[in-house]
């Protein structure tokens, strides 16, 4: 009997090889697990290297100067110049309306103090005055009064009112004329005159002061001290 030949090891076909190369792969599954990297490997994706420490926000007077910090450091330093800047507007607001506020400065000069050529039983007292207008706004005075107070023996005080009236008129005449126009800033001189009865000023002991009045309700008052009598109308022209 003839044995077979068998195939020896140069002669036999080579063994079929898996084509795993050209089998498709299968999509990965959201939930399944990322497959492992070998040791080494980064994970941080070369472009996003270092993107966190790029910038450090630096550390003054103990906060962190990042941008929330420097838009509220913006907006309290704007708020402080414009309190600044507010309450400098109202500064030059009030003493504006001080320097337009009414002003009116009497001084006397002289007091006098005569019987009336023309008006029988009348003394005429008189006060020169030098009216100051400290004001940037052109004024008025619109009255003024003679006051006229004394002590009555149940200890209480009594007055007596008299409007001015010119002592004198014409051309000549010394006397204010009420009303009177105040200029800004200006000063008027004259004499404001005033009747009163004589037998009234013989027969009591009194203080008395001038009352110059403006059409807005100011009012400036000046004691007139001790009267000098005189002869004649000191409002006269000489």
């Amino acid at each position: 009997m003839t044995n077979p030949i068998l195939p020896t090891q140069e002669s036999a076909p080579p063994a079929p090889q898996e084509e795993a190369a050209s089998t498709p792969s299968e999509p990965l599954s959201p939930d399944a697990p990322l497959p492992l990297l070998p040791e080494g490997t980064p994970t941080t994706p070369p472009d996003t290297v270092g993107e966190a420490d790029a910038w450090t926000a630096p550390v003054f007077l103990g906060l962190e100067w990042n941008a929330p910090a420097i838009i509220a450091a913006g907006a309290l330093v704007i708020s402080i110049l414009a309190y600044r800047a507010s309450r400098k507007s109202l500064k030059i607001s009030e003493a504006q309306e001080k320097r337009n506020a009414p002003k009116i400065n009497p001084k006397v000069k002289k007091a006098r103090a005569w019987e009336s050529a023309t008006e029988s039983g009348t003394i005429w007292v008189g006060a020169l005055l030098s009216i100051e207008h400290p004001s940037d706004r052109d004024g008025s005075i619109s009255d003024a009064k003679l006051v006229l107070t004394y002590d009555t023996p149940a200890d209480m005080e009594q007055g007596l009112k008299v409007p001015h009236r010119p002592s004198s008129k014409g051309e000549h005449s010394k006397c204010l004329q009420i009303p009177l126009r105040l200029f800004a800033n200006d000063t008027q001189e004259g004499w404001l005159t005033f009747p009163i009865p004589k037998e009234w000023y013989r027969g009591k002991r009194f203080n008395m002061h001038i009352e110059i009045h403006d059409p807005r309700e100011f009012v400036a008052t000046k004691e007139l001290g001790p009267l000098m009598e005189v002869d004649s109308d000191p409002t006269q022209a000489e």
